[in-house]
């Protein structure tokens, strides 16, 4: 998410490109927003790789899911389906990964209880893109500001690495042992 890439300052999704071997960034683009139609700020969409193709969740209430033009930043509606009511006040936050043929990612909800506070869900995507589950709120470290920003498989394929911001002040990183996701998400919705 950037700011600086319009002239409003508002936070929108930007697509670098960059070789590895050098960290040379060869191009930055934005990819097309909708927040001078809705004056939504575009952030905390989710990309990930499906059948070679860049996609996003750019939603969750309804779950969409944008297929991202890589040269031009625009996109096509791929999916648009419905999602439980909870899914309301879900935002972006990281993932989303494989899970066996179906998806998994995380997402945070923001409440003022009179304070910032972030509480995150796991939430389990269908190969159809629909929402099949949806863990209880939980927080990493504390009750306040902390959010994930990042996921990954680790190197056995039994746990996941996310990583998160606490207090918009420190970074961390925390292991999921998947089977422990799995039994958070074991109740349908």
């Amino acid at each position: 998410t950037c700011a600086e890439s319009n002239e409003h300052g508002a936070p929108e999704t930007v697509l670098f490109k960059w070789t590895p071997a050098d960290a040379t960034l060869n191009s930055f683009m934005r990819l097309v927003p909708n927040y001078m139609t809705t004056s939504r700020k575009e952030k905390n969409w989710l990309p990930f790789d499906h059948k070679g193709a860049l996609h996003l969740v750019y939603d969750h209430y309804p779950l969409t899911i944008h297929k991202i033009d890589p040269d031009t930043g625009g996109y096509t509606v791929v999916s648009n389906n419905q999602s439980p009511e909870v899914a309301k006040q879900f935002r972006g936050s990281c993932g989303v990964i494989k899970h066996g043929d179906d998806w998994l990612y995380l997402i945070h909800e923001v409440t003022y209880e009179p304070v910032w506070v972030y509480k995150h869900r796991w939430v389990f995507m269908d190969s159809s893109f629909t929402v099949k589950k949806v863990s209880e709120p939980f927080s990493f470290m504390h009750i306040g500001i902390e959010f994930a920003c990042g996921m990954c498989w680790d190197h056995t394929g039994e746990s996941v690495w996310v990583t998160f911001g606490v207090r918009d002040a420190e970074a961390y990183r925390m292991r999921f042992n998947i089977n422990d996701i799995d039994t958070e998400l074991s109740t349908a919705i």
